[in-house]
């Protein structure tokens, strides 16, 4: 944006000017685009431009833990899905299984060894990430409301899945509904559910 040039419209040739790559005189500018569609993709992962780098917080009980935000290019040549992105979030906080995301995703990257310590393992994941390596990814449409509850605290999405959001008469599905507390408009967004490798080991 720094670079551009004013021209003068008398002297631009358009007469026989070439359609803009990629231009569609139908589509509404406005619409918001449909997010990929459920199931398993191929994808290559890498850190989220918008939120590069590693982070810290504290949990509930009091620990310490780090986070950092993949972001997985899907790979379907041929597809709508193809060159999509998906975001997503991993932190290090052990669930009721013993696990954590981070720890996952290291085990679908071929991690055949997973560090125990918060620190080593996050630095394993952002040293991984940093390669943009390649892993099957699971996602699901969800739409989650802005707006927290009464309680302050964060919604359950309101609908889960491509195939419960209203259809179209094309067969595709309107990833817009209404939240039926404040009656505004969500967009559905594509969730990774699940991290698998590419090549089963």
């Amino acid at each position: 944006m720094s670079d551009l040039t004013q021209v003068d419209l008398n002297n631009l040739d358009i007469v026989e000017e070439e359609s803009i790559e990629g231009f569609n005189p139908e589509a509404e500018f406005y619409t918001t685009p449909n997010p990929p569609d459920d199931g398993v993709h191929l994808a290559v992962l890498s850190i989220s431009d918008r939120k590069a780098g590693v982070f810290s917080g504290t949990g509930k009980d009091g620990k310490p833990y780090f986070m950092i935000f993949p972001r997985a290019q899907i790979v379907e040549p041929g597809t709508r899905n193809d060159n999509l992105y998906v975001s997503d979030v991993a932190s290090t906080m052990v669930m009721p299984n013993g696990s954590c995301k981070v720890a996952a995703i290291l085990k679908a990257l071929g991690q055949e060894s997973i560090p125990r310590g918060a620190g080593a393992m996050i630095k394993a994941l952002h040293n991984l990430l940093l390669g943009n390596p390649q892993v099957k990814i699971t996602t699901r449409w969800e739409a989650q409301p802005r707006d927290p509850g009464a309680d302050g605290k964060r919604r359950k999405p309101i609908i889960k899945g491509q195939n419960r959001f209203p259809p179209k008469p094309d067969g595709t599905h309107n990833p817009i509904v209404k939240d039926p507390e404040t009656g505004e408009e969500v967009s559905a967004q594509a969730v990774v559910t699940k991290y698998q490798p590419v090549i089963p080991f």
